[in-house]
C-alpha cells in the first residue's frame, strides 16, 4: 500500500500482521436483492477484511449497512468543457493548408494560364500566316 492511508495507519499497526486483499470481481460493491454486498464492500460485509481504504460514492443503501469515516484527502477538481456543436464555416477549405501550399498553388494556375495564352496567341499567329 502506498499513500496517505498508509502513513496514517503506519502507527496504529505497528506490530500487527497486516494483509492485502483485492477482492474477485475487482468491484466496489453492489448490492443484490437477497441483501448481500459483492466486491469491496462484500469483503468488509462478510467480515473478511476489517477496513478498506478506498475512495467511493456514498449512497443511502452503503450509508445504512457500513460505518464510515471522514476522507483523509479528498480533491475537488473537476473538468468541464462545452460540447462542439456543428457550425458553418465559409472559409473551412482553406485552412487544411499552409500560405506556402496556397501561395504555390496560385503560381501553378498563373503559370498555366500564361501557358494557354501564350499558346492560343502562337496558334492564331500560325493560322494567319498559313497561305
Amino acid at each position: 500500500m502506498q499513500g496517505c492511508l498508509q502513513n496514517h495507519l503506519a502507527s496504529p499497526m505497528a506490530g500487527r500482521n497486516v494483509e492485502y486483499t483485492t477482492p474477485s470481481d475487482n468491484l466496489f460493491g453492489n448490492k443484490d436483492p437477497n441483501g448481500n454486498w459483492t466486491g469491496i464492500l462484500g469483503l468488509t460485509q462478510n467480515m473478511e477484511v476489517d477496513l478498506t481504504g478506498t475512495a467511493m460514492t456514498l449512497d443511502k443503501e452503503r450509508w445504512e449497512d457500513f460505518t464510515v469515516s471522514v476522507p483523509l484527502r479528498s480533491y475537488d477538481r473537476e473538468i468541464v468543457y462545452i460540447r462542439p456543436v456543428p457550425e458553418a464555416d465559409l472559409i473551412g477549405f482553406i485552412r487544411p493548408y499552409t500560405p506556402l501550399v496556397w501561395c504555390l498553388v496560385l503560381v501553378t494556375l498563373l503559370l498555366v494560364w500564361v501557358t494557354l495564352w501564350v499558346t492560343q496567341h502562337h496558334q492564331a499567329d500560325l493560322t494567319k500566316h498559313r497561305p
